[in-house]
């Protein structure tokens, strides 16, 4: 059996594990599944609880496929690439910025670039290359070999000399990899370091380090995701972004970010599932409601069994009643967690 025979008959076997089992099986699923839930509902209102479910299940999958992809990154990949040819035609046109998400087959495009002898530095948060380590070892041993032979470099998006640095690369003919949906860090919209643009109906406040580089260094973006389909990965793009000379810093990235994430929300719309970031998106929306101290009891009349309007989650010892409309949280006892899970949440459909 060649890679593809072995790939299509696992993702087959993993498909049938996947609906026939209970989308909540363990604590992580029941947390993951509260939050993309209540983000779902604020960013698109339109689905259902059922829908909800659905998009559940497929965004497990897609976290088994992304496992799966990194697998691979040692010999061929299984799945039949289409887009790429013309995006690296581009790329090697002029030193940039490639701007990516943590959408569909994302750590295709670290592949990719390696395959294509592409030199490229990949600036990430240092906590990222922690979770590599653990999940990704794969990825981490050709990315490697990139490095040792000079065409790859690690920067911690944290360290202030990383920007010297990215100058530097560019200099040396380094496309620099930036995963412009990235979360870590992101607490409050007055931090420094973000910006306000909407986002699927909501406001938003987004980190705009990837266009901030692009004005400073006068670099092109290269914007990219890695779309799946039933048996082949589509490299999606649209045209540079040329830097502009006399346009002020905070108009251009104003208008860049707003570019880039209303890209992003085309595919969204169509393919929630590809997405990783729906269990966490709520933090970096504007005006969001802090944590309560009330208990659900407290909550009257409300339906609080009602699985569109409430979910449940643990967080270390304590477990909490997560109301979506507003993300506010209410503290409940271990025994009226076990209750809830028992008779309502994390009983899938």
């Amino acid at each position: 059996m060649n890679t593809k025979e072995y790939y299509l008959t696992e993702l087959r076997r993993i498909k049938s594990i996947l609906a026939a089992q209970n989308p909540m099986l363990n604590n992580e699923a029941v947390n993951s599944f509260a939050f993309l839930s209540a983000n779902l509902g604020h960013f698109l209102p339109m689905l259902n609880y059922e829908m909800h479910i659905n998009i559940f299940r497929q965004f497990q999958l897609q976290h088994w496929l992304n496992a799966k992809d990194v697998a691979f990154f040692k010999e061929e990949y299984p799945l039949r690439i289409t887009g790429w040819k013309a995006v690296l035609t581009e790329i090697r046109k002029r030193p940039g910025i490639i701007c990516t998400y943590h959408f569909g087959a994302y750590q295709l495009i670290n592949y990719l670039l390696v395959k294509a002898q592409v030199p490229f530095a990949l600036l990430v948060a240092g906590v990222v290359k922690e979770t590599w380590k653990r999940r990704y070892p794969d990825l981490l041993e050709a990315l490697h070999e990139a490095e040792e032979a000079g065409r790859f470099v690690l920067l911690d998006a944290n360290q202030a000399a990383s920007l010297r640095r990215m100058y530097s690369l560019s200099k040396k003919g380094f496309q620099l990899l930036i995963y412009v949906d990235g979360l870590e860090g992101i607490r409050q919209s007055k931090n420094a370091g973000l910006e306000q643009v909407s986002f699927m109906g909501q406001q938003v406040a987004v980190p705009w380090g990837a266009a901030h580089i692009a004005h400073t260094l006068k670099l092109p973006i290269y914007t990219l995701l890695a779309l799946r389909k039933e048996k082949s990965v589509s490299i999606q793009a649209i045209p540079t972004i040329h830097p502009v000379e006399d346009v002020d810093r905070s108009i251009f990235v104003n208008a860049v970010m707003g570019k880039l994430y209303g890209w992003l929300a085309t595919f969204l719309i169509h393919w929630p599932e590809q997405w990783t970031n729906w269990p966490y998106v709520h933090n970096i929306r504007i005006n969001q409601h802090q944590l309560s101290s009330n208990r659900w009891r407290k909550l009257d009349s409300e339906a609080y069994t009602d699985q569109l309007k409430y979910g449940i989650y643990t967080d270390g010892d304590s477990d909490f009643l997560l109301r979506k409309s507003d993300m506010t949280t209410f503290p409940i006892d271990r025994t009226e967690y076990h209750m809830l899970r028992k008779h309502w949440y994390g009983q899938g459909r």
